[in-house]
């Protein structure tokens, strides 16, 4: 045999041999492997497991016991109350009438007094009144059985009158006066009387 002969049949036997060693390497991480990742390293972990769901309050879980309720009665609805109605009087046909609120003497009179040289003038009454209800106000003087003999007038004033001293010294001066509604229902009236004294005017 020649020289290259044995060159190339060392070489090829020394391959022989690098293979087969490879091989067996190959064969012996497989087996020390187990995970069959052929040692490239770690498996990745397995992601951990969910946790069951917790029971909701509302919707228990099925089969579980409910809560005991309080023995008794159910309560009561609250209802809110509700406003009353209010009831008016019904006004009778004497309220929505004629009405004589007031009739009076605002200022009493006085008859004159003094002497004939030094006279004191007499004081005139002074009436006032209020009607609701009518159109006017008759008045009269003296004379209640005839209406308005002294006039008309408005339903709510304050009228000034002369007050006539005719008696005797020493005696009491008496005059009536009397108001009728006129207008707006059933007639109404009213009277007062206003007095003062009759003094004797000396004569000096």
């Amino acid at each position: 045999m020649t020289n290259a002969t044995l060159v190339r049949a060392a070489l090829t036997a020394a391959t022989c041999a690098l293979a087969a060693a490879a091989v067996a390497g190959c064969a012996r991480t497989g087996a020390a492997d187990p995970s069959g990742t052929g040692g490239l390293g770690a498996a990745p972990a397995a992601p951990p497991a969910a946790a069951p769901p917790a029971a909701d309050a509302a919707n228990p879980t099925p089969g579980a016991p409910r809560p005991s309720r309080p023995a008794g009665p159910d309560p009561e609805p609250s209802h809110a109350s509700t406003a009353t109605a209010s009831h008016r009087p019904s006004l009778s046909p004497s309220a929505t009438g004629p009405r004589i609120v007031y009739f009076r003497i605002k200022q009493k009179p006085q008859c004159p007094q003094g002497t004939n040289v030094f006279p004191v003038p007499g004081v005139p009454v002074v009436i006032e009144w209020k009607v609701t209800g009518a159109d006017q106000v008759k008045l009269s003087v003296d004379d209640p059985n005839r209406v308005g003999s002294y006039g008309t007038y408005a339903t709510e004033a304050i009228e000034t009158f002369t007050f006539a001293c005719s008696g005797a010294p020493n005696t009491v001066e008496k005059h009536t006066y009397t108001i009728y509604t006129v207008g707006g229902g059933a007639q109404r009236h009213k009277s007062i009387t206003a007095e003062a004294k009759v003094y004797e005017i000396s004569t000096v």
